[in-house]
């Protein structure tokens, strides 16, 4: 019999665990792999069909904007067929991440950059045929991604001067 009520109060916590989430609306139309806010309203979400970055704090299916890339047919398409999976801060700098993932058409890994506040981008990596990344980290001045088949990547933006 204590088991049973010791069995009952758990699982009568658990329910009340989840309390405090708050369900919201983006309005986005998308399977959401990773999500960052650098404050109350501006963020960022990615997923299999882009990147969208809000300003008003994602609260709603108008809070939300999918970025595009401009007058770049080359690069616009290659974003289009990326699939974006996981992204990461960079910590010394203003609202940047670098994205990882893969383009589903040819079946290379990338990694993309982002800049919120500008709407600053780039691709920074387009890996090799049947590679794709699923993780990423900004650590020591470095980005490094790691995906399929012990595909492992740095990648020092310092040295970079285009970003």
């Amino acid at each position: 019999m204590r088991a049973y009520f010791l069995t009952l109060l758990i699982v009568a916590g658990s329910f009340s665990a989840n309390a405090n989430w708050t369900p919201l609306t983006t309005g986005i139309n998308d399977h959401l792999n990773d999500v960052f806010f650098w404050n109350a309203n501006e963020g960022i979400v990615i997923g299999d069909k882009g990147i969208y970055y809000t300003l008003t704090g994602g609260n709603g299916a108008g809070a939300w904007t999918r970025f595009s890339i401009p007058g770049s047919p080359g690069e616009n398409d290659l974003y289009n067929r990326c699939r974006f999976v996981k992204m990461t801060i960079s910590v010394f700098t203003d609202r940047e991440v670098y994205i990882s993932g893969y383009d589903s058409v040819n079946h290379r890994a990338v990694i993309f950059y982002f800049k919120l506040s500008n709407q600053a981008y780039k691709f920074c990596y387009y890996g090799a045929a049947n590679s794709a990344l699923y993780n990423i980290r900004y650590s020591n001045n470095a980005v490094f991604a790691v995906g399929k088949a012990g595909l492992f990547v740095r990648y020092t933006p310092a040295t970079d001067q285009t970003t």
